[in-house]
């Protein structure tokens, strides 16, 4: 049977109901059976307490429970090798694998300094040294056994996300959430969002009210989504707003929509806020002050329902997982079990791997999620619960990790858990700390997608906004002009490209479009060459001052070196002896053009040259007007001899500091 989501526009009455029941009915009919042979059936997974830790190091591992596999030998295991057993067969294990005699611990840890999580692994090896030899399996309750001293997922169930047992597991991890976790803060009743759509109280209901709040405390989830083109409804318009509320048939929401719809009614959240509903789309005056309010919306939601798997509004999320060999996560394998109260039987083991979902790829999603105090993640091959408390997915056992989900966007000792819960403040190491949190996110950021180019600082907003709340500090179209002297110097790897409408001024990376591979190339402890005099921006709506900007400035007082760059040779004429530079340009194709032609540039020294090196911002005259430069580009000088005549020479001709204005 066709794993494709039903249509939801081939009737005007279709309810949550009969809706949910189309979803449930699509597992396959004839699954393949999970593997079992004479090589793996006599082995038994005996499960029991875990054993005591010896320091409390949340960086290190965590054990939900103890398994041992008995009944491996080292000879029982070359026969299941030779004989293709998939439980034995791993093509990333060494030829030389040592197979561990007697029984092998099965841990859950996560390794330290490590983003990546590790469930639950089989582990064919003699322990953690033996970490590269593991095959990482999931374990799943096998249908008609009895049930563990602890809670499986059936097999079946967790490829079914529709199913009520589903819904029951998302329901338990967001009251454990409010009612138990000390680190996870419930929502600021002081807020609500302008507009929320209202969930149906029947299952039988076949419409949909998106309600104003005019104020008034209701609670509400987030659904955060990808777009897709086109659209295959009428977003929220001021045409379509009438008479302060607005009805819309379920047979016309996108299934993306539908999909979260429903969610919210089995989770029994009365409201839930959805962009395309809740702001109007043809009104800039609306959508700038609602995208204001992003992070309080994000914030103070009970829950964000990420649609991961769908790459548009159009394909839905709660469509059947497939049951075994798709995205490679490998054969099934059923084997015996028992437990620590006595009782046997068998689970499933099959290997769940994480792939590169589809809404990891639009920008607008990054802010999102990480505003999200909980989150409730529909996967291709699991469903997660993500909080500051715990993550955990529902194909392993119940396994509390005390680590940030924020911790994984910042691959550093500061995390945006600490900056964002904290006062903020002016402090060096705090200061520092922030800068790298904001590089990670820009780096993140500009890695991903947007529907609409010009949505490239309204996208970022969100998070700009929460980080100069905290800091304090005055933003600048994605920089921020307290921190200038050292984010000037980001550079793009590789180059990007520069569009034709003005979106920032070209000292800013969002003025490009590509991958930032620095936003600090400059340390926080250099010193600096010149200063910086003034940044200007002129934001294009009064609402948005953390959006879209007009226009902007940054004046700075330095010396300069002028150069002739041969676009042919690719080298600054004046400096062919400086040994050891570097050239990164922003946008060489659209600001040279194609062609042999020589270019007079200008070279700003950001760094007090000296034996180590400098590095140096490559300007451009803007031809219309008069002592406004353009950037185009970053050198990056570095010598460790300690004569270098080219360098000195080039220095020499610097001429006395004075402003130049890069637009």
């Amino acid at each position: 049977m066709s794993e494709e989501h039903p249509a939801v526009t081939d009737t005007p009455e279709l309810s949550l109901q009969h809706y949910q029941a189309r979803l449930t009915e699509q597992l396959p009919t004839d699954p393949v059976a999970p593997h079992t042979c004479e090589h793996c059936s006599n082995l038994v997974l005996v499960f029991g307490d875990p054993p005591e830790e010896e320091e409390e190091d949340e960086l290190e591992y965590y054990y939900s429970f103890h398994a041992r596999i008995t009944g491996l030998t080292q000879q029982s295991a070359q026969a299941g090798r030779d004989s293709g057993c998939p439980l034995y067969h791993n093509p990333e294990l060494p030829s030389r694998a040592n197979i561990a005699m007697g029984e092998v611990p099965l841990p859950s840890y996560r390794e330290k300094h490590s983003n990546e999580y590790v469930y639950n692994g089989l582990m064919l090896g003699e322990g953690p040294a033996e970490r590269q030899a593991e095959q990482n399996y999931s374990y799943f309750q096998d249908s008609g056994t009895p049930q563990p001293g602890f809670e499986f997922v059936t097999w079946t169930s967790h490829h079914l996300p529709a199913t009520e047992a589903s819904f029951a597991q998302a329901k338990l991890w967001l009251q454990q959430c409010l009612e138990n976790h000390e680190g996870c803060t419930p929502p600021n009743q002081s807020f609500v969002p302008t507009r929320l759509v209202k969930i149906p109280t029947s299952d039988e209901a076949a419409y949909i009210h998106v309600v104003e709040t005019k104020g008034k405390y209701r609670p509400w989830c987030a659904l955060s989504y990808c777009w897709g083109e086109p659209q295959i409804m009428q977003n929220l318009s001021k045409a379509s707003w009438t008479a302060n509320s607005r009805t819309i048939p379920l047979s016309l929401l996108p299934t993306t929509i539908l999909d979260a719809i429903l969610v919210a009614r089995r989770l029994g959240i009365p409201y839930i806020w959805i962009d395309a509903l809740c702001i109007k789309q043809d009104d800039v005056q609306d959508m700038n002050r609602e995208l204001a309010t992003m992070p309080p919306i994000y914030k103070n939601s009970l829950l964000t329902i990420s649609a991961a798997t769908a790459a548009t509004s159009a394909e839905g999320f709660l469509r059947p997982r497939p049951l075994f060999g798709a995205y490679t996560f490998g054969y099934p394998i059923r084997l015996r079990s028992r437990y620590k109260d006595g009782n046997e039987g068998y689970v499933i083991l099959q290997r769940v791997d994480r792939v590169n979902e589809p809404i990891h790829s639009r920008a607008w999603t990054l802010q999102e999620h990480i505003l999200s105090p909980r989150i409730l993640s529909y996967n291709t091959a699991f469903l997660e619960w993500s909080c500051r408390s715990l993550t955990q997915p529902d194909c392993a056992h119940r396994s509390a990790y005390t680590i940030s989900r924020l911790d994984s966007v910042v691959a550093s000792h500061w995390s945006l858990k600490e900056l964002f819960s904290s006062n903020g403040g002016q402090e060096k190491e705090e200061k520092k700390g922030a800068m790298h949190i904001w590089e990670i996110i820009v780096q993140k950021y500009s890695r991903r997608s947007l529907s609409f180019p010009d949505d490239k600082l309204n996208a970022l907003s969100a998070m700009a906004q929460e980080l100069g709340n905290k800091t304090k500090w005055q933003y600048a179209a994605g920089m921020w002009k307290d921190t200038a002297a050292n984010m000037i110097c980001w550079i793009l790897v590789p180059s990007g490209k520069r569009p034709k409408k003005y979106r920032a001024p070209s000292w800013s990376w969002a003025s490009l479009d590509g991958e930032v591979g620095s936003l600090l190339h400059l340390d926080t402890e250099n010193e600096l060459q010149g200063t910086i005099e003034d940044v200007y921006l002129s934001p294009a709506s009064e609402t948005l001052p953390y959006g879209s900007v007009r226009e902007g400035s940054l004046t700075v007082r330095s010396v300069s070196l002028a150069v002739t760059y041969s676009t042919q040779e690719n080298v600054f004429r004046e400096l062919q002896n400086v040994n050891n530079s570097t050239i990164f340009w922003d946008a060489p194709q659209d600001d040279f053009g194609s062609g042999d032609q020589d270019c007079e540039l200008h070279l700003l020294p950001i760094t007090i040259p000296d034996r180590v090196g400098f590095d140096c911002l490559i300007l451009k005259p803007v031809s219309d007007e008069p002592m406004q430069y353009q950037r185009v580009g970053l050198l990056s000088c570095t010598d460790d001899e300690e004569d270098s005549p080219g360098y000195l020479r080039g220095l020499a001709k610097l001429n006395k500091p004075r402003l130049y204005v890069i637009v």
